[in-house]
């Protein structure tokens, strides 16, 4: 995470929108006081930006479908899923239907 960090705050150059920070414990849990602190350990703060390149969008979309993504639009997050202390999905609403989704992630 470190240094793919740091490698786009040195590709974005002077057009960055800020530096990426690492944040100890404390800072973590002072700006993200909903954080569950049972073994934090620290955390990083890192700017990003919208763009608005509707190909770029539709071709991201295609790759991440493609590597097995569910895509979903109009869908708010509204709580996490946590198994053994671990992250492991997302509760969301989607705004359209109204109906209620826990979306599941794997990481290997």
């Amino acid at each position: 995470m470190a240094s793919g960090s740091r490698c786009n705050d040195a590709l974005a150059g002077k057009a960055g929108l800020g530096a990426t920070e690492f944040l100890n414990r404390a800072e973590t849990l002072q700006l993200q006081p909903t954080a569950r602190p049972l073994g934090l350990r620290g955390g990083v703060k890192y700017w990003d930006g919208q763009f608005d390149d509707a190909r770029l969008a539709l071709a991201l979309a295609r790759s991440a479908a493609l590597a097995g993504a569910l895509l979903v639009n109009y869908c708010a997050a509204t709580g996490l899923v946590h198994e053994d202390g671990k992250l492991v999905g997302l509760h969301v609403a989607d705004r359209e239907s109204g109906q209620t989704l826990t979306l599941r992630a794997n990481v290997l």
